[in-house]
């Protein structure tokens, strides 16, 4: 990450679409309602950072770590998380319509009402993570035996 982009996070500034965080550190930091629009996070550390309301749609976070992040209503609208470890993260209220969460440690996230539809789901490991009220029309899983689902609609949110 280059030292101009580390300065605007730091001054707080919210408009870092199509900016490259590729490897970034940014563990801890508050980045609470920032606009990460189409931007490369790839490989980048958020351990425990602030990303509730932050605008991620078609950005690239594949391989990031976010565990025990809060992102909480944010939008991951066609973002691509392949292999990203949330763990313990809190993704309540999430907007992740057509997200690629393939490969993703799920491991004690918070999803309640997320929606999660279209969404690819192939290899996430969702052990302990709470589910009440998540939306999942559409979304692709698997069994880990090589068979895949595509989930139908479902009425009670």
């Amino acid at each position: 990450m280059d030292k101009q982009i580390y300065d605007k996070i730091k001054r707080g500034e919210k408009n870092l679409a199509d900016s490259l965080f590729y490897k970034a550190n940014l563990d801890g930091f508050d980045l609470s309602g920032i606009d990460f629009t189409c931007s490369d996070v790839v490989e980048a550390s958020l351990i425990g950072a602030n990303l509730e309301q932050a605008f991620l749609f078609g950005s690239d976070l594949s391989d990031a770590n976010l565990s025990d992040s809060n992102l909480k209503s944010a939008n991951l609208q066609n973002t691509r998380l392949r292999g990203a470890n949330l763990s313990g993260a809190n993704l309540m209220y999430v907007n992740a319509i057509d997200a690629d969460f393939s490969n993703v440690n799920f491991k004690g996230v918070n999803l309640e009402y997320a929606n999660l539809c279209r969404t690819n789901l192939r290899g996430a490991n969702l052990l302990c993570a709470k589910l009440e009220g998540i939306r999942l029309s559409g979304a692709i899983i698997d069994d880990g035996k090589g068979n895949e689902y595509i989930l139908g609609r479902f009425e009670d949110y």
